[in-house]
């Protein structure tokens, strides 16, 4: 009996993470391709298509090495004059940001600055920039990031469709050319994160937006609860979905962000992010009940088996070693699980050229961001989760 369950127990590990890492996706693109046949192709130029007015909320603390170039940037986008304007709110910052704010809010005069006396938190600072939106469409960018030039104009074109409620833009690492351990690591996951959101945008049910770049109809918005944490893009970017409308992805609204300083700091980024995602995912679980059969899986697939996916990992080692010696696939088994486990310890521990390998980078940030959640799940339930600002990319 204990050698039957301990088998089940193994089978339903691994045929967890397959559905999550390969039958998922592979599902979702074919059903977005039958879609994308049946409804032909559809082009737009958005040099033509007029703009809506927008405003773009930026939270930001302690960010004098980013925030110039990021307003700068925001300048450089090729939408109309008159029809954006920039909402910062500057969380209690001690640095230059608020001197730096203060001479471009004289420059630009598009540009809004709110400087908060005391640091409260990202979600705060979210809560109040959002009662201060006038405009039909609201953007939601970090201070870290910066857009392509045509950006804005791509990512506010799917809410012509009144169905639409909130778009997702396309988030990239920035600087690849200056090859980090850390930025391949990155870069070879959302390159299969994003194939995911394409996927998922062609539907109109993607989970979760980036915070790097997001709008949303400026009426779906909600104050985010500040009684405990949640993880704000992602429970924003939710609500339109809850609401019955579609979320979609705009695959030339590209935003760049620096890949964390080092893998460390990219696990302990993802520790807090995971610790509130938690929170939100639990949220929001009565989609898995959706009326929506695509939005219910996509929602199990991509939040609820992926961030459970480490416990998977775990009882498959497990259950693997107690049923050695019972059949030759479980000694294969183990044997592959191993080589895995090795490649993603070299690619972390060794900065070399073999280690940058694109299998040992993908191995690598699979296992440390697997950990991360796991780590991240325990603060959660033990309480210890925060949304406070914690820098992680310098």
């Amino acid at each position: 009996m204990a050698s039957t369950l301990v088998f089940a127990v193994f089978w339903l590990s691994v045929a967890g993470i397959i559905h999550t890492y390969l039958l998922f996706p592979l599902l979702l693109s074919s059903i977005a391709g039958i879609k994308r046949r049946s409804l032909g192709e559809k082009h737009m130029d958005d040099a033509v298509v007029s703009v809506p007015d927008i405003t773009i909320l930026i939270a930001a603390y302690n960010e004098e090495k980013n925030i110039r170039e990021r307003i700068e940037n925001l300048a450089q986008c090729q939408y109309p004059i008159g029809k954006m304007s920039v909402l910062v709110g500057s969380d209690g910052s001690t640095d230059a940001t608020n001197a730096i704010l203060a001479e471009l809010s004289l420059k630009y005069d598009w540009l809004d600055v709110v400087v908060f006396a005391e640091n409260r938190g990202k979600t705060p600072v979210v809560n109040s920039l959002i009662a201060k939106v006038r405009t039909p469409i609201t953007v939601l960018t970090d201070a870290d990031t910066i857009f392509s030039t045509d950006a804005l104009v791509s990512i506010v074109q799917p809410f012509r469709d009144l169905g639409v409620g909130c778009v997702a833009g396309v988030r990239r690492v920035r600087n690849q050319a200056v090859e980090s351990v850390t930025s391949l690591q990155e870069s070879s996951y959302l390159d299969l994160d994003n194939r995911i959101r394409v996927a998922e945008g062609e539907l109109g049910c993607i989970i979760g937006a980036h915070g790097s770049l997001y709008a949303i109809r400026t009426e779906l918005l909600e104050r985010i609860p500040e009684d405990r944490p949640f993880t704000d893009d992602f429970f924003l970017s939710m609500i339109p979905l809850e609401r019955g409308f579609r979320v979609m992805q705009a695959d030339r609204a590209l935003s760049f962000a620096e890949a964390a300083a080092s893998p460390m700091k990219d696990f302990m980024r993802k520790v807090r992010y995971s610790s509130t995602a938690f929170a939100t995912c639990f949220r929001f679980g009565h989609l898995l009940w959706s009326s929506r059969p695509l939005v219910a899986y996509c929602f199990f697939s991509h939040r609820v088996s992926r961030w459970f996916l480490p416990f998977f990992l775990v009882i498959a080692v497990i259950t693997n070693v107690a049923l050695l010696g019972t059949g030759f696939v479980y000694s294969v088994a183990l044997a592959i699980q191993a080589l895995f486990y090795l490649g993603a310890v070299i690619g972390i521990l060794i900065p070399s050229t073999v280690a940058r390998s694109r299998v040992f980078s993908l191995s690598a940030y699979f296992v440390y961001s697997n950990a991360a959640l796991f780590v991240g799940f325990f603060r959660w339930i033990s309480g210890r989760a925060s949304h406070r600002w914690v820098p992680s990319r310098n």
